[in-house]
């Protein structure tokens, strides 16, 4: 059993792991967060997304927005500063991230 906890915290986390932690969390499919949609929520949940693959990966501008069906990294800054300010401002979205990263803490043991 040791050895098989060893390495499952090994499992480097991915940008696709991410987006589906991300996915589940908002009840939307992860087509949806890589597709041109432009709905409120799915922009959110996509923002979001964005937000924690900076923080968590070392992951460029221009990597996050390609594995979004190809945002400019433009698009990348904009949802990174867009999710700051407004986690500061919005208990909910504040909350919604720190369940996110809970869930990204499960995984990676980190």
């Amino acid at each position: 059993k040791k050895v098989l906890d060893a390495h499952v915290e090994q499992q480097p986390l991915t940008v696709d792991d991410l987006q589906k932690i991300v996915a589940d969390h908002y009840k939307i499919r992860i087509q949806d967060l890589k597709a041109k949609s432009r709905t409120r929520p799915i922009v959110n949940a996509r923002q979001v997304a964005m937000f924690l693959i900076k923080k968590h990966l070392d992951k460029s501008l221009v990597e996050i927005g390609r594995s979004f069906g190809g945002k400019d990294h433009t698009t990348v800054i904009n949802a990174i500063k867009r999710i700051e300010n407004q986690r500061l401002k919005d208990p909910d979205l504040s909350s919604d991230i720190e369940d996110l990263e809970t869930s990204i803490h499960n995984i990676t043991g980190v």
